[in-house]
């Protein structure tokens, strides 16, 4: 019971990781003799719990993509009109603030929000299709930011040869 355990910022990272990659994630917490999870593994679910009260639609019932990730970076998952942007520590650009996206091709965005804070943050679509996100607070989530990029548009993608 009172040996080292996963840390909240390790479990989130792992957890988001998989869900860019369309992988599942199998959390494990050892019980003590009478049933009970030590108070170091209920820590550590419990932090998780709150955090994904507020990021949780970007875990839950959401698929990796439209983009590949960039290992250590960033990665999306996404789910009918919202794309997520999972940026972790590795992100070369956070001492900056911002965020840039791949080419959403034809779609708009109506609204992005940091998931974490609740926060609207201000964005531009570039002249490549990208989207440049800015004022991201990355020390609010310091292991991993999770934004939502609203569209008016549902996103599908092209369907695999079999």
């Amino acid at each position: 019971p009172n040996r080292p355990v996963v840390s909240f910022e390790e479990v989130a990272v792992y957890l988001s990781d998989c869900t860019v990659r369309n992988v599942n994630y199998l959390l494990n917490v050892t019980p003590d003799p009478e049933g009970c999870i030590p108070d170091n593994q209920r820590e550590v679910l419990e932090q998780l719990g709150r955090w994904m009260e507020k990021v949780g639609n970007a875990i839950h019932g959401t698929r990796g993509g439209p983009w590949q990730p960039q290992f250590g970076e960033y990665g999306f998952s996404f789910r009918d009109d919202k794309i997520y942007a999972h940026i972790f520590a590795g992100y070369r650009d956070r001492a900056s603030g911002t965020f840039r996206t791949q080419s959403i091709g034809a779609r708009s965005v109506q609204r992005v929000r940091d998931l974490n804070t609740g926060k609207e943050l201000p964005w531009t679509l570039n002249d490549d299709k990208t989207i440049s996100i800015r004022n991201v607070d990355y020390a609010a989530t310091p292991a991993v930011t999770i934004l939502e990029i609203s569209l008016t548009d549902k996103i599908t993608l092209p369907r695999t040869a079999k």
